[in-house]
């Protein structure tokens, strides 16, 4: 499967009905990156899986209950999109990291970049998107602690 059709595929998985509600509570860190990888193609994309999420279109049925179906398709749609933009993720990768790659060489007493710093970047990230309010001393604090646990 193509990344696209990946994307798609896991789209598929933030809106379904029962998942919405989830979704604002627990999955706004994956939706993040997720829409961080997308960015600007995320409403397409979004378009795309609700549309080829699994239905009961029947082909051979009547118009009015495949009209049925796809208006469903439409309030998910929608309604995944509502949830995107109340996160405040509709342009999540334009948001820039509260910590640079200095100051977590700085915490790890790094005295070059490397991959290290990549991984910490990415978890800072996650960080984040799991604290929207949080500030650029609370994600330091955050890294000390997780560092000190595995000293």
């Amino acid at each position: 499967m193509n990344k696209e059709g990946s994307t798609c595929m896991q789209l598929c998985f933030f809106h379904s009905e029962r998942h919405c509600t989830r979704v604002a509570k627990l999955e706004s860190c994956k939706l993040g990156l997720l829409l961080r990888e997308i960015k600007g193609f995320w409403r397409v994309a979004l378009m795309v899986s609700a549309l080829l999420y699994p239905s009961d279109i029947n082909h051979a049925e009547d118009i009015s209950k495949n009209n049925i179906q796809l208006d469903k398709k439409r309030k998910v749609f929608e309604m995944v999109k509502n949830a995107i933009v109340g996160l405040g993720l509709e342009e999540v990768w334009e948001v820039k990291p509260l910590v640079n790659g200095k100051d977590i060489m700085n915490v790890l007493q790094l005295k070059s970049g490397g991959p290290v710093v990549k991984v910490w970047q990415q978890k800072l990230i996650q960080w984040q998107l799991a604290h929207p309010s949080g500030t650029a001393e609370d994600c330091l604090d955050w890294m000390r602690q997780k560092r000190a646990k595995r000293s």
